[in-house]
């Protein structure tokens, strides 16, 4: 799973350090909402785990 977000990722934001920012601060300031599709801050942390350092 966290290959798979890790490709989506690059290939939505090439890793741009404020896209990926910007995406983390929305899902922060806006819990709950429907662009999540199940994934709540522990999963997401988890994942992220296996991302490139940036």
């Amino acid at each position: 799973m966290a290959k798979r977000w890790n490709e989506l990722t690059s290939m939505f934001t090439g890793w741009d350090p404020e896209i990926v920012k910007a995406a983390e601060r929305f899902h922060k300031e806006n819990p709950g909402n429907p662009l999540q599709y199940g994934v709540d801050g522990e999963l997401y942390y988890y994942i992220k785990k296996a991302f490139p350092k940036s």
